[in-house]
């Protein structure tokens, strides 16, 4: 083949020929030039041809590459495609006998990028002859670097270390490959891995090294900081230290560093060195910025990747990866894999202890060692770990909290003299001061490990501007990150077993009540925040908040759902380990009703618990009474009526013993409306009738509003139109007068319903639009989920059966959200009652048979009315 004959078919067929010996793309490139070049074409043409590249598209890569590269290095020109022309066809010459222009070293370096190879696969011997002295001793010089290279160090190092299976990190890996394409298009920024300490950035450095080192022809330089770091310059070892970092990155490099040389020396020598080599060059384990802001490497061909525990904020051009504690799947593969874990093992108790190390590499790959050896390991160390994360919620006054457990489960994840506990201690270490290891120590007390920055100033008795201040430094030590936050709302989390060890920390080395008073202060401050937003009705006990002119605690309960949904968790724990007192029992019971009112069931069923233990545990005989009552209420709202009626009537028995009239009442009006969804109809008319006299001899506008009410709700079931209607007439007047916006929707509704019973359906739907009006402004979840479900009557009972459906399944969407198995039953048999009246009885039927599974033990009368629907089918 002569030089005319490098077509691009020809060119194919050679690298269809290197891919079926199994080269792949990137390692196809050197030995398809090579071959061209044997074949008659000049080195440049030759490599720019193997990359697959015409003269335009390598001009326009030099361009694209040039403005990255170091400015004080390299000053080109734009690159031409004539000028590209004539640097393939020099030393020639052209027709008429003039000579091309020689190109600089610093071109031949830029294109070599372009390339993907170094400068000197670019020059053969017709070029030698024509190069400058200093230039051809630059060449002598790069060729003897690489066979040094080859034989003294290796072509492609690999780092010292753990060499265990590397496992997971699939999409980190696969990130990091798009950045070594964007690298070799130019893009010369260094790779900063971070995270915290134990989730394997070391390791992942390795893997990245032995997957990528096909690509970077002069191999690779690890180079350990963590000998660089704050105590050695504590102990006046940092020149000492820097000059041995430098020797050994040149002995890597195959280059002698000079015995007692200067620093400077070395460092000029080290940039020389990586000049112009494909290189990757690792920094492990670096502490600050500083540290290796004068050893990044100028030269564009070299990959550098940095990790450190720190996000390095000081750092500029480069692009950050963040590694995170591996995901659940990963870290059970990354378990079973290292420990050994035949076919058929227990998964859940693997995903139970990767679920307490957090996804940590470390951790795992500790306890998967202990585990290889011992296979019964795993379901005792998962029943250990089962208890001891028990005993870490326990209040710090329990005496098993002094068990610490903390301790205990950090015990589990180390194997002979390696722990992850050692990992979290140099952490430690390395923070900059002892406010910042306060900081983390306090912390550790936090309930959670999610963190805003209000609630740490709190718990650390700080000004809100000193506590930001403090935490952005703890997150710059690489102890905490970041989470995504609201404007102005800065949040952090700690990795759950480095909390645990904060929380070693601070019972080791803090005074005896400390851990108490910072509990104390953060119960407080939440307690502080949850009275101003108020009790929502109907847990308000004695209606503080009723009048129309008053604040609306619902509506500031929904619009704080975003400051409880932050602080669910950390709420809720932090109630748990508090000192049992009246303010723990306030929160507890404030705190239930207000995630009652926002659908989370089974944490205010938990806050009203504690309420009502801590209550009676104090002798606080008022305040236990509303606790039970406001149980009352959420299980009245799940439709556990006769869970709930038992709650009432223990607060009644409470309130009649302190001789509280109207709490009495009140108490006695609620039994008796969960009397009535027991069908218990006639004892409910008593007891509220009982209700209208105590309102009345009290005075009580409120209480009377609601008896009527519910008179209302019973003779609407019993069938007695008439009477409904004038009790839902008169506790709306009531409603309207005194501003009660609950009752005013309530009423409004019952009188909606009963207008659909009798067959107005215009005025039900009127009735029934004001109700859903008031629901929302309230806001009332379960007048809007009833109002709905009214609506889809009307539809229903007018033969639209396609808006029937939609609000059916409108209001069905928002009993799942309130856990409300009652209404989502309610919505099931409205369903199927539609597909009965449209002629589709087999739909009807599944409808109705969810109804009946959730109506069992909840609702007797709708279970009623479910089966005989069921039975008029047939079913």
């Amino acid at each position: 083949m002569t030089r005319s004959d490098a077509t691009a078919p020809e060119i194919a067929r050679l690298a269809r020929s290197l891919r079926a010996l199994g080269l792949s793309e990137s390692t196809l490139i050197e030995p398809l030039a090579l071959e061209l070049v044997r074949r008659g074409l000049r080195p440049r043409t030759a490599w720019r041809k193997a990359n697959g590249l015409n003269q335009r598209q390598a001009a326009d890569r030099f361009n694209q590459l040039a403005p990255l590269v170091d400015p004080d290095v390299h000053r080109e020109p734009r690159m031409k495609n004539s000028r590209l022309c004539e640097i393939e066809k020099w030393p020639a010459r052209t027709p008429e006998g003039y000579g091309y222009r020689a190109p600089g070293l610093h071109t031949l370096e830029l294109l070599a990028l372009v390339y993907n190879t170094t400068w000197d696969r670019l020059i053969d011997l017709d070029d030698l002859a024509q190069l400058s002295p200093g230039d051809r001793r630059a060449y002598q010089s790069a060729r003897e670097r690489l066979g040094l290279n080859r034989t003294a160090a290796g072509l492609h190092y690999v780092p010292s270390g753990d060499t265990v299976t590397f496992v997971g990190r699939r999409r980190a890996m696969e990130e990091m490959r798009r950045r070594v394409d964007l690298h070799f298009l130019g893009d010369s920024r260094a790779q900063l891995i971070t995270g915290v300490a134990g989730v394997g950035k070391t390791a992942f450095a390795r893997q990245l090294v032995a997957k990528f080192a096909d690509r970077f022809p002069d191999g690779a330089v690890w180079l350990g900081m963590r000998s660089h770091d704050r105590e050695a310059r504590a102990d006046g070892q940092d020149r000492d230290a820097g000059a041995r970092l430098l020797a050994a990155g040149l002995n890597q490099l195959g280059v002698q560093a000079p015995l007692h040389a200067e620093p400077g020396r070395l460092l000029q020598l080290w940039q020389r060195e990586t000049g112009g080599r494909r290189l990757i060059v690792v920094f492990d384990d670096v502490l600050e910025s500083k540290q290796i802001r004068p050893l990044l490497p100028r030269s564009a061909g070299c990959f550098v990747v940095i990790t450190s525990r720190r996000p390095l904020t000081g750092m500029v051009r480069v692009n950050q990866l963040e590694l995170e504690p591996l995901g659940l799947d990963e870290a059970e593969e990354m378990l079973a894999t290292l420990g050994n874990l035949g076919p058929g093992y227990d998964s859940g108790a693997a995903r139970r202890i990767v679920a307490v190390a957090g996804g940590l590499p470390l951790p795992i790959r500790l306890v998967a060692g202990r585990i290889s050896r011992t296979p019964g390991l795993l379901a005792d160390l998962r029943d250990d770990l089962d208890t001891l994360t028990t005993l870490v919620t326990l209040p710090a006054t329990d005496p098993r909290a002094e068990l610490c457990p903390a301790e205990l489960i950090l015990d589990k994840f180390a194997a002979e003299d390696e722990s992850t506990r050692d990992a979290f201690t140099l952490s430690y270490a390395r923070l900059r001061d002892e406010e910042a290891r306060r900081a983390v120590r306090l912390l550790g007390w936090f309930p959670s490990a999610t963190v805003s920055s209000d609630d740490f100033a709190a718990l650390a008795q700080a000004e809100d501007s000193a506590a930001k201040r403090l935490l952005q430094r703890v997150f710059e030590d690489g102890m905490i990150d970041q989470l995504a936050s609201r404007p102005g709302h800065q949040r952090y989390r700690m990795h759950n077993l480095l909390h645990l060890y904060a929380r070693c920390r601070a019972d080791a080395e803090s005074l005896p009540g400390e851990h108490g008073a910072a509990l104390g202060r953060l119960l407080r401050h939440y307690l502080e925040t949850a009275h101003a937003i108020g009790k929502p009705r109907p847990f308000d006990t004695v209606h503080q908040h009723a009048g129309r002119d008053s604040r609306n605690p619902n509506m500031a309960v929904m619009q704080a759902r975003p400051w409880f949904e932050e602080r669910l968790g950390t709420m809720i724990a932090c109630a748990r380990t508090a000192e049992r007192t009246s303010d723990t029992a306030r929160f507890a019971d404030l705190l239930a009703g207000q995630l009652a009112t926002l659908g989370y069931v089974a944490e205010s069923r938990a806050m009203f618990e504690l309420a009502t233990t801590i209550n009676h545990a104090i002798g606080d005989r008022t305040a236990e009474c509303d606790a039970w009552y406001g149980l009352g209420h959420l299980l009245r709202t799940v439709r556990e009526y006769a869970r709930a009626a038992a709650c009432y009537e223990h607060a009644r028995l409470l309130a009649e013993e302190i001789g509280d009239h109207a709490r009495t009442a009140r108490t006695l009006l609620w039994h008796a409306a969960a009397l009535r969804h027991q069908d218990r109809r006639d004892a409910a008319r008593a007891a509220v009738r009982q209700v209208l006299r105590i309102a009345h001899s009290i005075g009580d506008p409120h209480l009377e509003c609601d008896a009527l009410r519910e008179l209302g709700h019973i003779e609407r079931l019993s069938e007695q139109y008439a009477a409904g209607d004038e009790y839902y007439r008169r506790a709306h007047a009531i409603a309207l007068r005194i501003g009660d916006r609950y009752c005013e929707g309530w009423s409004v509704w019952g009188l909606g319903g009963i207008a659909g019973l009798r067959g107005d359906l215009d005025e039900s739907w009127t009735l029934f639009e004001e109700a859903y009006r008031i629901s929302k402004e309230i806001p009332d979840t379960l007048l809007q989920i009833d109002t709905l479900r009214g609506f889809g009557h009307i539809h229903r009972n007018r033969g639209e059966f396609d808006a029937a459906r939609i609000k059916y399944e409108e209001s069905r969407a928002l009993t799942r959200g309130m856990s409300d198995a009652g209404g989502e039953a309610a919505a099931w048999w409205a369903l199927g009652e539609l597909e009965r009246r449209a002629d589709n009885p087999a739909l009807a039927q599944v409808y109705l048979e969810k109804a009946r599974t959730l109506c069992e033990g909840i609702d007797p009368a709708r279970l009623l009315k479910v089966q005989q629907t069921l039975t008029a089918l047939g079913a």
